[in-house]
């Protein structure tokens, strides 16, 4: 059974899709595409904060140290480029198209202050289990389903390379969208022209000749990456449905069973959250691997996280103490991207 909201929306959304479809020269049209890339354009001071920072190669900015220090270095370091790819899904093109850059400046901070303080903001936090599983990972297979194109999806990028410089990950597999659907979700189009532009783009005027190498040093990788199999963009028809994940299983098993096969799924975003959780407004005490019903308990299942800064009203596995004062004190918090969750599922391995 579908959700209704979902399935309304997977509709409209399918319908737009068709009326270019059937266009001899509009058939591979995005109507989103332009504003996604003028809403990225205005990023740069947060797209530099990383790629100054990235672009050298993980292992020649470790300095010399013994394996306990270099274990809180990579602690730390996964800690916060988690947060990061978190909080780059508050960036979604609804929420920005009507700011000014200095409005998208605060919202994109990079820094470790500003992601110091808005922990607090982390309702439900596993990021602790999160790196208890990862750091055990030597050379694994990690998922991202995606969500925004843009800055989060430059965000999950500088998350996934870490993870392979690191040596957690060996490859990592991108789950986009076949054909624009949501406002700001990622296609293979949008992957495509952001690894381009910033090989061989000049979008951000004004940026520094070290800034501009930095993140063309970042492209070239990132291409070199796909080159060599490490990274793959991928877009299974199922994403562009209205069912929820509850019936992914039953509805796209080839899908499912390939999922299986990661060591760690990691699904981005509201909307990705909220089909996970069967677009349900349960007690936000409910466990989050109950919430997923299928994809923590069907035979098989893959570790899930899912790292969602909050946009509606469906919220699981924060303390029904700290949502009752939330909602006696800020009555919009489930809708205004303030906070978020982390929250992560064992799985079903089997044995």
């Amino acid at each position: 059974m579908n959700a209704p909201w979902l399935f309304a929306e997977a509709y409209k959304y399918r319908r737009l899709h068709e009326c270019f479809s059937v266009s001899r020269y509009w058939m591979d049209y995005d109507v989103f595409f332009r504003q996604k890339c003028d809403t990225f354009g205005r990023s740069g001071t947060a797209v530099f904060e990383l790629s100054t920072r990235f672009a050298v190669p993980y292992e020649s900015n470790v300095p010399a140290s013994t394996p306990e220090e270099r274990h809180d270095r990579m602690r730390m370091l996964f800690l916060e480029l988690t947060q990061i790819s978190l909080w780059g899904n508050a960036t979604d093109l609804s929420l920005l198209i009507n700011m000014t850059e200095e409005d998208i400046k605060k919202i994109q901070s990079t820094g470790g202050e500003h992601l110091a303080s808005t922990e607090q903001n982390i309702l439900g936090n596993d990021l602790g289990r999160l790196w208890d599983l990862v750091s055990h990972m030597r050379g694994g297979r990690i998922d991202f389903v995606l969500d925004n194109a843009g800055f989060e999806l430059y965000c999950d990028c500088v998350y996934a390379d870490w993870l392979i410089q690191a040596g957690i990950a060996s490859e990592v597999h991108f789950h986009g969208k076949r054909l624009p659907w949501f406002v700001s979700d990622v296609t293979r189009k949008d992957w495509s022209w952001l690894l381009n532009t910033m090989t061989y783009g000049h979008l951000f005027e004004g940026a520094t000749d070290k800034e501009i190498e930095s993140l063309r040093t970042l492209g070239k990788r990132w291409k070199q990456y796909e080159k060599e199999g490490k990274w793959v963009y991928e877009q299974h028809p199922f994403w562009c449905t209205g069912y929820t994940f509850w019936e992914l299983p039953a509805e796209a098993p080839d899908l499912f069973h390939y999922l299986c096969e990661s060591d760690l799924v990691l699904f981005k975003g509201d909307l990705n959250h909220r089909k996970l959780t069967y677009d349900c407004q349960a007690p936000t005490s409910t466990p989050f691997a109950q919430a997923i019903g299928p994809m923590a308990q069907e035979p098989g299942a893959p570790p899930v996280a899912s790292l969602r800064t909050i946009k509606s009203d469906v919220v699981v596995g924060v303390p029904l103490q700290v949502s009752e004062r939330l909602d006696a004190e800020e009555p919009g918090w489930r809708i205004s991207g303030k906070y978020a969750v982390v929250l992560l599922s064992d799985g079903s391995p089997v044995s």
